[in-house]
């Protein structure tokens, strides 16, 4: 119905599909990471007014983007090798403690310091 027509999710995620595919593979070709021309088609598509944004579009898209994030994800885990993480597992904990740790100190300090809150709720 007026789904597959222009403006329709049918047809702004099938253009989206395939403009994205295109756009990735040219980017392949020159060097570049084809998530980089994927990436752009998509900003591109999507701030000319090329896609019919409504409720049901925003519904589909934000679908597809949790898709695309899970298979992003998937493919850099399988990617990983099990030796080379086991090998560095202290630097990888420090890596993934540290940031954490330095930010809960700093909005500490800053609670403490802007709303002169006690050690204990700061």
């Amino acid at each position: 119905g007026d789904y597959a027509l222009p403006g329709g999710v049918i047809f702004s995620m099938g253009l989206v599909w395939v403009s994205c595919g295109f756009f990735g593979a040219r980017a392949g070709q020159i060097g570049l990471p084809p998530l980089v021309g994927m990436i752009t088609c998509g900003f591109v598509l999507a701030n000319v007014g090329a896609l019919g944004i409504g409720d049901t579009w925003k519904t589909a898209n934000s679908l597809g983007r949790g898709v695309a994030l899970g298979i992003i994800m998937l493919r850099a885990g399988l990617g990983m090798d099990i030796k080379v993480i086991l090998a560095n597992f202290g630097l990888l904990c420090a890596l993934g403690f540290i940031p954490a740790l330095a930010e809960a100190f700093v909005v500490g300090a800053a609670a403490m310091g802007l709303f002169g809150m006690d050690y204990t709720w700061g």
